[in-house]
């Protein structure tokens, strides 16, 4: 159980409250949680998570404990696709029916794993606010499936800097533009935020509205107002609920450069530093003590 409040002797007298109840033992700070590591530098403030114990397990189960380690999860010219996969009705047999090219795309994630299994998410360490508050990015592919032409969506927030929710899945719909794939990929990343919202506020933090950054000038315009021309009328009406949240307040678009977009990493493999930098602004770090960007 982890017990967590910001006295010290709220946290002691749940303890004595338990311990007259039930049998239990005091492990005190939190070292381990779900198979996290939690490391904390109080004098900074900051606090972080590591998995090394768990991905190391993952490395020795498959044996790739040696491997060559990499630099990206996935290569930069891995493109994927149904018809790589064998075609015979004996290997339709099974259920997931992976080529040559998936299985070597499996290898070079746990090759990433073997050079990152130390990395870990900081907490803390953010120069853009000081305060307690839920930051969102969003960016989107176009057209990026080979198989169906639907684009992806990538979305992630953070908290003092270090990422607390992400997402990268197809789009629903085959989509018509540019505009119109961010335009999908910025009402999902919303959804999340008016949720993350509520749970912020639950714990008693005041979160009067959440920042989402976007870097796509037309979708952002599209969020705000109400514009009918060829290129977006056809939009599917209940994508249009992003502008009532932020009319509401709830929730902002702002612009952001994709240089300076981490979410980017989350629609396409990119190349290893443009895959370090995006790391970077998330604070994902092999060491508490690194510098903040």
């Amino acid at each position: 159980m982890l017990i967590v409040n910001k006295e010290q002797s709220e946290i002691q007298k749940l303890k004595t409250l338990l311990s007259k109840r039930f049998q239990m033992k005091d492990l005190g700070p939190a070292k381990v949680i779900l198979g996290m590591e939690i490391e904390r530098d109080r004098t900074q403030r900051r606090l972080g998570l590591f998995q090394k114990r768990y991905l190391t397990k993952v490395l020795e189960r498959f044996d790739m404990s040696e491997a060559k380690p990499v630099n990206t999860p996935i290569a930069h010219h891995f493109k994927l696709s149904v018809s790589q996969c064998p075609e015979t009705d004996e290997d339709k047999r099974f259920m997931s029916n992976p080529g040559k090219a998936h299985w070597q795309a499996v290898k070079w994630v746990l090759r990433y794993i073997r050079g990152s299994h130390d990395t870990g998410i900081i907490y803390g360490c953010n120069n853009r606010s000081s305060e307690f508050q839920v930051e969102g990015f969003v960016d989107s592919d176009y057209a990026g499936s080979l198989d169906t032409r639907r684009s992806l969506t990538g979305y992630l927030f953070t908290i003092g800097g270090g990422v607390i929710s992400w997402k990268s899945n197809l789009q629903p719909v085959v989509t018509l533009s540019t505009t119109e794939a961010e335009y999908i990929a910025v009402t999902e990343a919303v959804k999340e935020a008016i949720w993350l919202k509520g749970l912020v506020t639950e714990l008693g933090f005041n979160q009067k509205q959440v920042t989402i950054h976007c870097d796509n000038h037309s979708a952002i315009h599209l969020s705000k107002h109400q514009v009918f021309h060829d290129k977006s009328k056809h939009i599917d009406m209940k994508m249009h609920f992003v502008r009532d949240i932020i009319n509401s307040g709830g929730v902002s678009i702002e612009k952001i450069s994709t240089e300076d977009n981490p979410s980017d990493m989350l629609t396409k493999s990119v190349p290893g530093h443009k895959f370090a930098h995006c790391l970077g602004l998330i604070n994902m770090r092999k060491k508490m003590k690194e510098t903040c960007p």
